[in-house]
């Protein structure tokens, strides 16, 4: 029994010293490696913790591009919204004023006057194969076009006027060109204008600074049955001004025209 105890006393004298030993051994170590072993725990600690940080800064990243993807699918949403709506809005004043027209020609013929007779034509030539603004339709003298005819879309927009007749074809100038003059009317107020040609597609009236005049309002030709022009874009007039300028513009994309109607 007391030849175990020493036994035991004597291993626990080893088992202190080596862990004196140890511990000595490490405070020599810091004193004389203390610079290069902080270095190399920092590379290890900090060579964990990259991929970490990186796998952050990615998530970052995605988050962020998935952000701005949704942000622009939204605005590209409503501009297709605004441009749906404007589309429903402009057939739905196309198909209003074909009513009106078919009713007014009904009314002429229960009145004895006949409506007005059209010759189709298909568009042959659009700028910049010719001049712009003008283009070539394939009807002319020999299917009685002449000069100084109107001319409208199948939906009675109205276009311009023939210009210049030759045997099978005739040229149209667009109603916006410079020089060319419309007597026209203003849907809600009911007010006379002359619309004149600007270029670009643009047309202007002069009105009294005070006339009622509602932005989006139809343009329609002062003639026997009322083409639409236009719509009123916007009215512009000075405070010391007398009058104000209404501006529109051709209300369709001519370049996608594939017929047209004139008018006898």
């Amino acid at each position: 029994m007391k030849t175990n105890y020493l036994r035991n006393r004597t291993y626990s004298n080893i088992g202190f010293r080596i862990i004196m030993g140890a511990f000595v051994a490490l405070i020599l170590l810091l004193i004389v490696y203390g610079d290069t072993l902080e270095r190399m725990v920092a590379d290890t600690v900090l060579g964990f913790l990259k991929p970490v940080f990186g796998a952050s800064s990615s998530v970052k990243s995605s988050i962020e591009s998935v952000g701005f993807a949704l942000a622009d699918k939204t605005r590209l949403q409503k501009e297709n919204d605004d441009l749906r709506e404007a589309l429903d809005n402009l057939k739905g004043h196309i198909e209003n004023l074909e009513i009106t027209r078919k009713e007014n020609e009904d009314l002429k013929i229960i009145l004895g006057r006949q409506p007005d007779q059209k010759i189709l034509a298909n568009i042959v030539l659009v700028p910049p194969e010719t001049m712009y603004g003008v283009f070539l339709v394939d009807a002319g003298s020999s299917d009685g076009v002449e000069v100084g005819m109107n001319v409208i879309t199948p939906g009675s927009i109205f276009l311009g006027r023939v210009t210049e007749v030759f045997g099978h074809e005739s040229r149209v100038g667009l109603v916006s060109n410079f020089g060319q003059e419309t007597n026209v009317y203003l849907e809600n107020s009911g007010i006379s204008a002359i619309l004149s040609g600007g270029g670009a597609e643009m047309m202007t009236a002069s009105l009294p600074k005070d006339a009622p005049i509602t932005v989006g309002e139809r343009i329609f030709t002062a003639s026997r049955i009322p083409y639409l022009v236009g719509f009123v874009e916007k009215a512009e007039h000075k405070s010391s001004d007398f009058f104000q300028t209404l501006v529109s513009r051709v209300p369709l994309n001519i370049w996608y025209l594939r017929s047209v109607l004139i008018i006898k």
